[in-house]
């Protein structure tokens, strides 16, 4: 595993969104929506990895829906 001087494998939006196939926008209005949530490290939004477990079982469980 690369280290990249981030807390707890937190990872970028832009990470997120690109592991997601979804837009940078739509990660962070995730976040302003409080879909998903953002730990602020300086001028950065990180995401924790339970974070974006819990949100993408929430989202799968949408989907089956």
């Amino acid at each position: 595993m690369e280290h990249t001087g981030r807390p707890f494998g937190a990872k970028s939006i832009q990470e997120v969104a690109v592991e997601l196939g979804a837009s940078v926008a739509s990660i962070r209005r995730y976040c302003r929506a409080g879909r998903l949530h953002a730990v602020k490290v300086g001028r950065r939004q990180l995401i924790l990895p339970d974070e974006l477990r819990r949100f993408l079982s929430g989202r799968e469980a949408r989907i089956a829906a």
